[in-house]
């Protein structure tokens, strides 16, 4: 039979000439667009574009000295409720608003168990409040009152694994499943796959009704028996969506398991935004919780959008530390927004200071201690190095009626105070730097008072009476001091002399530490020539308004030999390794010859190793110790007295490595700098050399000795592996054994990693919660507490 090639021509030019009117009319279409409709959709287009969006720079971290992390920029997130966000239009309000309010209960529980700080009634509340609130607003056509924080506990923010656990959970609940079923068709497969479904009906029903028990038994059996009667059309087996785990739960009944082949079960898999999402909030972390917190910076509104640093390093170098935003503009595709980056954000740069972690947690606990013994209101300490002006360690306290101890102020830099007794070697060395007297004068105090021009004053050491320049300073003697300032500069008529040698130590200078640094100031001249009791007084410490920074320095230049170094807080400013600022070591003056210098450290070493020495609590067995005690009193603005009481030094004496200074303010002068500052001293002193030698120890090991390292309670098979990469023997290691670690108490975790942790809690038989990650800097239950059955510690890692 031969083709009709007629007819054949025929159809096929039909379909030629209709694809080819399809072509013109797309064509068309298209031009029209781009011509007479370009202004139309462009504004549409428009709609969906953003130009010139802030792209965040990360802000630089602040680094110790050996440039361990202090403080940095840490993500922690929200968990909100917007009920527009990704639900813009009514319809889709209205049926994710009935998915939550079906799933409620679930959504709430689960929540509670992964953030179990806050109760699943009380996310209930939340979520069904911001669900009225967004519904009754959208009627009034209201612009604000769509954005719920759902998690009102503590700071309302979760660490990343909390934050990755509540994402995974929204994101399943999300998933939503419409059911259907195809019972076959007239063939022979198709009246297998019907007999199957009636054969199980019951049992199907039944697991139906488990799984989705809002449907009776009776309404899901005549959805499937109508679907079986009609077997050409797909039947839907449930009116509403069925969540994952339901849908987990109907894939294993009878029949259904067998899949869509063999029992024509089919499902469509639907996402619909719950409203719950979870905000990314930058946030500025100590990672050592308070330590040094006012030093390195405090932020008001922190964790919010309008943050800013309002004090310390993060103020002083907010422009180097916050770098530079970039741009970008924002399109949407694929109903979905890009951003597309113009212009890279530059990163802040990272600031490393002199702070040393050991040696300001040494200064912080050993100040804490005394204040809480001494019932102190408020305190300092600032640790430096001797030879290069470096702060070490820089220590503020304050307590608080309400709130126990804080820190409101850079006392160490912003109190100027009257110095008291630990000016005396100022005053003395001027004198000897003058040469109006020796090291080998003495002056008689006789019985320990005595007038200077109408004003009584008087000591609190009376013998010896007759006192040699040293024992002035080893006994405190106010009379001595102001007898050698008296005859030598006073009734010789140049007390002006006396105050330019005060001016030549540069008791006053701003070393700009950090800008927030205050002015220190001595009497004017004025003041001077006004009165020879007010030259009197300054040289034992009173009418003069001195920074513990300056103290600092001064008796730094003390232990220097007379070179005063100017103290400073930042080593260096880098980014991405490269150094983009340096401070070096720099000396301000020479405020005094080497004899005078010499001299005065006499008198501080007799103050703290000689017989009856005010600051004799500051002394080590160890090494020699030389400094100077004070005590001032200060009358405050409300009428109440109060006493700064100071200890300033150096150690060793012999050979000065540290200077510190330690300045502590009470209600009453009860023991004085001797007996409230100098115990700081010895202690930070003692631990400080302490830590040297250590290091030492570690400097000087041998990369070819057999090195032992002491192993820490934990799980021995992970330390194994750590000393066979080390190539080391088990028999060449210690495992020391934790002696706090008893199965019916907490152990002390602190320190250790989340393994080790986990390990030496879970011996314990205590459940455990982790928050964060890197090493356990904090528990939920203290150390040494009673173990309880199925007791939970969470654990705080950084």
């Amino acid at each position: 039979m031969k083709p009709d090639i007629e007819s054949m021509t025929k159809k096929y030019t039909s379909v030629i000439i209709i694809v080819v009117l399809l072509a013109v009319l797309i064509i068309i279409r298209a031009a029209l667009l781009m011509t007479l409709d370009r202004s139309k959709w462009s504004v549409v287009a428009k709609r969906f574009e953003v130009d010139s969006v802030k792209v965040l720079p990360q802000r630089g971290s602040i680094l110790s000295d050996d440039r361990s992390v202090m403080v940095s920029s840490t993500p922690e997130y929200q968990l909100v409720f917007k009920y527009k966000g990704s639900s813009p239009t009514l319809e889709q309000q209205r049926i994710r608003n009935n998915m939550l309010r079906e799933n409620m209960k679930i959504f709430c529980d689960s929540l509670h168990e992964i953030l179990p700080l806050q109760r699943s009634d009380e996310f209930r509340r939340l979520l069904s409040e911001a669900m009225t609130r967004g519904e009754r607003n959208v009627k009034r056509n209201e612009k604000t009152g769509y954005y719920t924080n759902l998690y009102v506990h503590g700071n309302q923010r979760l660490p990343y694994n909390k934050y990755k656990e509540v994402k995974e959970f929204i994101a399943r609940r999300e998933e939503q499943y419409n059911i259907y079923a195809t019972f076959g068709g007239s063939g022979k497969e198709g009246k297998q796959i019907r007999q199957l479904w009636v054969d199980s009906l019951d049992v199907i029903c039944e697991g139906l009704h488990k799984a989705l028990p809002k449907a009776s038994v009776k309404e899901l059996r005549d959805s499937i028996t109508k679907g079986i009667s009609n077997p050409k059309k797909r039947q839907k087996l449930y009116s509403t969506y069925v969540n994952r785990e339901q849908m987990e739960q109907i894939r294993k009944l009878p029949v259904i398991r067998l899949g869509r082949k063999g029992s024509g079960f089919t499902y469509t898999k639907t996402i619909i935004k719950s409203g719950l999402e979870l905000d990314e909030l930058m946030v500025r972390k100590n990672v050592y919780n308070n330590t040094a917190i006012r030093t390195l910076g405090q932020w008001s509104n922190a964790g919010l959008s309008n943050a800013k640093p309002r004090n310390g390093i993060e103020l002083a170098y907010d422009s180097l530390l916050r770098g530079k935003p970039g741009v970008a503009h924002r399109r949407k595709v694929l109903n979905e927004y890009a951003e597309f980056v113009d212009v890279a954000p530059v990163n802040g740069c990272d600031v490393v200071t002199t702070l040393n972690l050991v040696i300001q947690d040494i200064s912080e606990q050993a100040l804490m201690r005394k204040m809480e013994e001494a019932d102190a209101d408020a305190g300092t300490v600032i640790v430096m190095k001797t030879s290069t002006g470096e702060i070490k360690a820089l220590v503020n306290v304050a307590r608080s009626a309400s709130r126990g101890w804080l820190v409101d102020d850079n006392y160490a830099l912003r109190r100027c105070i009257e110095p008291g007794s630990v000016f005396k070697p100022a005053s003395l060395l001027v004198a000897l730097e003058d040469k109006e007297i020796t090291v080998e004068d003495s002056v008689d105090t006789g019985v320990g008072t005595k007038f200077f021009y109408g004003a009584r004053m008087k000591d609190d050491i009376v013998e010896p009476h007759v006192k040699k320049i040293p024992q002035i300073l080893q006994f405190s003697s106010n009379l001595g001091t102001m007898l050698v300032i008296d005859e030598h500069y006073v009734k010789k008529g140049k007390p002006l002399a006396f105050l330019k040698g005060l001016q030549r130590l540069h008791l006053t200078d701003n070393f700009q530490v950090l800008p927030e640094e205050r002015n220190s100031k001595l009497r004017t001249e004025a003041e001077v020539k006004a009165s020879n009791v007010n030259t009197l007084w300054m040289a034992i410490g009173y009418g003069s308004q001195i920074a513990p920074i300056n103290l600092a320095a001064f008796y730094n230049a003390i232990a220097n030999g007379g070179t005063m170094m100017k103290p400073y807080l930042v080593s260096e400013v880098s980014r991405d390794g490269k150094i983009i600022k340096k401070n070096e070591p720099e000396v301000v003056a020479t405020i005094a010859g080497k004899e005078a210098v010499a001299d005065v450290t006499k008198g501080l070493i007799a103050v703290v190793n000689g017989e009856r020495g005010t600051g004799r609590q500051a002394k080590s067995e160890e090494f020699v110790v030389a400094g100077k005690t004070g005590t001032a009193q200060i009358n405050e603005a409300n009428g109440r007295v109060g006493y700064w009481v100071n200890f300033c030094g150096f150690f060793p004496a012999d050979k000065p490595e540290y200077t510190c200074v330690v300045c502590i303010n009470k209600k009453t002068a009860a023991g004085g700098g001797g007996g409230n500052s100098a115990p700081v001293f010895g202690e930070i002193a003692r631990r400080v050399m302490a830590y040297e030698k250590t290091k030492e120890v570690v400097e000087l090991k041998d990369s070819n000795a057999v090195f032992t390292p002491p192993l820490k309670q934990g799980n021995a098979q992970a330390a194994e592996r750590v000393l066979d990469g080390m190539r080391m023997s088990k028999a060449d290691s210690l495992i020391v054994p934790d002696p706090d670690i008893k199965s019916d108490v907490v152990p002390n975790v602190v320190g250790m990693g989340a393994k080790d942790a986990i390990y030496t809690m879970e011996k314990c038989g205590i459940h455990v919660r982790l928050n964060g990650i890197g090493k356990v800097y904090r528990q939920s239950i203290h150390p040494g507490a009673s173990v309880g059955k199925g007791m939970i510690v969470e654990l705080y890692l950084k």
